[in-house]
């Protein structure tokens, strides 16, 4: 499907939507709720690692708090011009412990890329190999309850790729990889930290729907129907923020 390239002006009229909705009916939800996350965890003094670092040409990297030392993985090779890193890697996060070379994190994190992870376990057991005694990984997705986790696999990728450009994200097919959601159920979480001797919190949180952000009317639609099923149903909210570490939370 040939579609428009959105255009700056299309870009700033639909943050424009987005940030009204917000305002009506988000004002109590933070926007930076996953920042303030990791904030909570990070100290100047410390070693840190971020998985899916990225090109460090957007905001993400500018919002997250300050480290000793950070370092940077991505499989796009555009990691390795981020400014915001001390030291980047292109590679798998499957393969951490290699291109870590000997380096130790007192916290790694990533955000919205667990739901790419194909083994749930090798991507968990990479990480505690370079994770200090008291470190912690903390990490965002998408809950396994949200709609776009359920019908995840009833979309062919072509259609998927589509409407996420569609919809407002700007985004093209290039930026769209294969979804698993083996990391976003609470209960899934917990088994796998129990097997490993980890300490496991899960929260929740709502977010206005941006991908929704081309068009004012179905943002309103959404909000209608999803924040009073939310309200009764936490498991519905799309953000799901988990947090393991060898030490208590």
């Amino acid at each position: 499907m040939n579609m428009r390239t959105p255009t700056m002006t299309d870009i700033t009229r639909r943050d424009r939507k987005l940030e009204q909705v917000r305002q009506w009916f988000y004002r109590g939800t933070s926007f930076n709720a996953w920042f303030e996350t990791v904030s909570a965890h990070v100290k100047p003094h410390m070693s840190i690692c971020e998985i899916g670092s990225g090109s460090g040409r957007g905001h993400q990297n500018q919002l997250y708090p300050k480290a000793q030392f950070i370092f940077g993985l991505d499989l796009d090779p555009r990691v390795l011009d981020n400014p915001h890193l001390s030291q980047a890697a292109h590679g798998s996060a499957y393969d951490l412990p290699t291109l870590a070379k000997g380096q130790m994190f007192d916290a790694i994190y990533s955000h919205m890329v667990v739901e790419h992870i194909d083994d749930a376990a090798r991507f968990l057991d990479a990480q505690l190999a370079v994770l200090k005694p008291d470190g912690v990984m903390i990490h965002s997705t998408v809950s396994k309850y949200y709609w776009s986790s359920l019908i995840n696999n009833l979309v062919p990728d072509g259609i998927k790729n589509a409407l996420i450009e569609k919809l407002g994200s700007g985004r093209t097919s290039i930026d769209v990889f294969p979804a698993h959601y083996l990391l976003n159920a609470e209960g899934d979480l917990r088994k796998l930290a129990q097997a490993r001797n980890l300490h496991c919190k899960v929260t929740r949180s709502d977010q206005a729907p941006g991908y929704l952000r081309r068009s004012t009317i179905l943002m309103l639609i959404y909000t209608a129907i999803h924040k009073p099923l939310q309200a009764l149903f936490p498991a519905l909210r799309p953000t799901l923020i988990f947090k393991m570490s060898r030490q208590p939370l």
